[in-house]
């Protein structure tokens, strides 16, 4: 499945802060690493705060979406939430939203 445009801004960021620091999240930065303009990123965020916002609230709801998924796989065995947060969790790292999820909540 392919990522949105947004969510590829989301790792654009999550990169930035990774490789360059907190201090050089910038919306240009951001969009250097993303390969556009810093006007195409301004059509998706109208500032630095509404990147970071948007990028821990998407962050939140796809780890959420994927412990109630597992959840409801394993609602009737023992334990269900504790091995629903524990395989969402796993997955979360597999698919590499772990530091993009760290790194929103560290630039707020």
């Amino acid at each position: 499945m392919s990522k949105t445009k947004k969510e590829q801004i989301f790792d654009a960021a999550a990169s930035t802060i990774l490789k360059e620091g907190l201090s050089q999240l910038t919306l240009q930065q951001v969009a250097e690493h993303a390969n556009m303009t810093k006007a195409r990123l301004l059509y998706h965020f109208s500032s630095k705060e509404e990147l970071i916002q948007q990028m821990n609230e998407h962050a939140i709801l796809c780890f959420r979406q994927q412990l109630e998924t597992y959840y409801e796989t394993y609602k009737h065995e023992k334990a269900p939430y504790v091995r629903a947060y524990l395989l969402a969790t796993s997955h979360d790292l597999n698919m590499q939203h772990t530091p993009q999820l760290c790194t929103s909540m560290l630039a707020t």
